[in-house]
């Protein structure tokens, strides 16, 4: 095994959990603890950081805090005084004189039926630290400003409207959760600081991993849409850390905007603060941001996303602020200003077995309405979709645009299911050479057919608006299920997280084969409440021979042959209830 240089670069799963730390705080007219994930940023100097959401409750009991954190203002140690902040380390850290004082560090003891000999990391150690300050990254808050704003988005689950009765007692807790949600969107641009005593690993093999912290060099590679992503976090904070600790979860790199980072590796409530690592195709880690929020409820909607700040910005505005700090912190912050070196190429935002994808997953603009298609012929410019994406084209134009060029082209429709009711597959076929032609560098995605649990990608247009000229989000999952009739593959099942917007984008396999066309996700007509992550796509596959002999005739009319009359196969896509006794009275009828 060898470790990289470079900023924080680690090479196992196990060594990225001693990365992630809990910290928690009490303080007098604050009733219950309050707790969050964080990062051991500089062991040996005994530096950590967390993130701004753990300050909520403290800023919605003490108002001038409150307004401090609106203005953006920078909070210095003598506004947390009265803040009594302690730290949660994996067990393997150890004082770098706990020769001297390890009699008086607690340790969370195991339960009775544990013996000694089986204690592990998942009972962390616990130190006394201080908050040194709290500051605000104006560059991330200008982009959440922009892409996620307040109006819009929610980060608390108990928010007005869901109070149920119009009583005094809930209108009041109403307005109480509508101004929580205000601190809690401010803070989440807001990053802290804290100081404990230096800390070192008994285990020189572990250590060696750190041997480059010192040294605060940033070596690493962008973080790229597609990049593998991984959280170590600790669900609910100090609630139970002998359960969920320094917990892991793995996903891709979604969307970046800047220092704006969204990923699918999923968190929730208590994971504020934790690391984010990026793992590229050579198997070295970077720690590359910090969790800022879990995206976990939109619109009745499971999200099933994570939203993180970038490691760089987050470090570049606190050099920003070394002058308001003591002397000794900022001999300890002494690195240089770290610019967000995003390249100009748009490509370059995308890893590499992606590339082909990210350049032929465009935006479908219909009127006021958007979503996502794919490219399957650049000479010709063939673009996929689905037909509710364009189901207005009658009353308005159907225009498309390619992440290379920023002009919205007119689209001409060669087929749509809308024209042919009857027919099972939510499929159109565009064309758009104009959009195409801007496509340089890369191919169109080879299609095969999808293979029953493989790992796939879904990229699209999805959850955010299309007016903010983002790239196309994606999205990790496996085949969770292939559907056939009479042998041949009608519908592909995938955990991939589908949201609105998505519809007609393309469902890829690892290496960048297109394997379906995303439809739908799916929805609880009881609750009115979707499900992304359980979603069908059509098998690309199936459509093939009749985009091979379009591109040999360009004649529309081989675009019939979508239209499959198999009751059984329109009782699937129609999410019917199909049993085997009516299966067979279907049986009859050919694809």
């Amino acid at each position: 095994m060898t470790f990289q240089k470079g900023y924080l670069i680690m090479a196992s799963e196990e060594i990225i959990q001693l990365m992630g730390c809990v910290i928690r705080w009490t303080c007098p007219g604050v009733k219950d603890e309050q707790s969050g994930s964080g990062v051991v940023l500089i062991p040996q100097e005994g530096v950590i950081l967390g993130q701004g959401s753990l300050l909520a409750s403290l800023c919605f009991s003490n108002k001038a805090l409150a307004s401090r954190i609106y203005k953006g203002e920078f909070i210095g140690k003598e506004f947390l005084d009265s803040v009594k902040f302690e730290i949660m380390l994996d067990s393997r850290w150890n004082k770098a004189s706990s020769n001297k004082r390890r009699a008086k560090e607690k340790v969370f003891e195991p339960e009775p039926f544990l013996s000694s000999d089986s204690v592990s990391s998942s009972f962390p150690r616990i130190y006394s630290c201080q908050c040194l300050a709290a500051y605000r990254n104006a560059a991330f808050h200008s982009v959440m400003c922009k892409v996620m704003p307040a109006e819009s988005w929610t980060f608390e689950s108990d928010i007005a409207g869901e109070t149920e009765g119009a009583t005094v007692e809930n209108k009041k807790v109403a307005k109480e959760n509508i101004e929580e949600n205000k601190i809690t969107y401010h803070l989440l641009s807001y990053f802290l600081i804290f100081k404990m005593e230096p800390i070192t690993l008994v285990d020189t093999h572990l250590l060696t991993c750190f041997k480059d912290l010192e040294e605060k060099k940033v070596n690493q590679p962008l973080c790229s849409i597609g990049d593998a992503a991984e959280i170590v976090a600790t669900p609910f904070g100090s609630q139970n850390p002998s359960v969920f600790f320094n917990s892991y979860s793995r996903g891709i790199i979604s969307n970046v905007q800047g220092c704006w980072i969204v990923t699918d590796a999923r968190c929730i409530p208590g994971s504020e603060g934790g690391p984010l690592f990026i793992m590229k195709q050579d198997g070295s880690r970077y720690l590359t941001g910090m969790v800022v929020a879990s995206l976990c409820w939109k619109n009745k909607e499971w999200v099933g996303f994570s939203l993180a700040c970038s490691l760089k910005s987050i470090l570049s505005h606190l050099v920003m602020q070394t002058s308001k700090l003591n002397t000794k912190l900022q001999k300890l912050v002494n690195v240089k200003a770290l610019d967000e070196k995003i390249s100009s190429s748009t490509l370059l935002k995308y890893s590499d077995s992606l590339l082909p994808v990210a350049a032929c997953t465009v935006l479908v603009r219909v009127g006021a309405t958007w979503g996502s298609g794919v490219v399957v012929n650049k000479a010709l410019g063939i673009i996929l979709t689905c037909s509710h994406v364009i189901k207005d084209s009658q009353h308005h134009i159907v225009s498309v645009k390619t992440i290379q060029d920023s002009t919205e082209y007119k689209a001409q429709v060669l087929y749509s299911h809308k024209d042919h009711p009857h027919g099972p597959f939510d499929i159109a076929v565009l064309l758009c050479p104009e959009a195409t032609s801007s496509i340089v560098d890369v191919g169109v995605p080879p299609i095969r057919p999808p293979k029953l649990g493989e790992r796939v990608v879904v990229s699209g247009h999805a959850l955010f608006s299309s007016d903010l000229q983002l790239l196309p989000s994606m999205t990790s999952g496996v085949i969770s299920k292939l559907i056939d009739i009479h042998g041949h593959l009608c519908m592909v099942q995938t955990t991939c997280a589908v949201h609105a917007g998505t519809s007609g984008g393309p469902l890829l396999s690892q290496n960048g084969a297109l394997l379906g066309i995303v439809v739908c996700n799916t929805v609880d007509k009881g609750s009115n409440s979707s499900y992304p992550h359980l979603n069908m796509s059509i098998p690309a596959y199936s459509l093939l021979p009749a985009l091979n002999s379009y591109i040999g005739t360009q004649d529309p009319s081989v675009f019939s042959s979508f239209l499959i009359k198999d009751k059984v196969v329109r009782k699937l896509w129609a999410l019917e209830n199909t049993t085997l006794e009516n299966f067979s009275q279907c049986s009859k009828s050919k694809l």
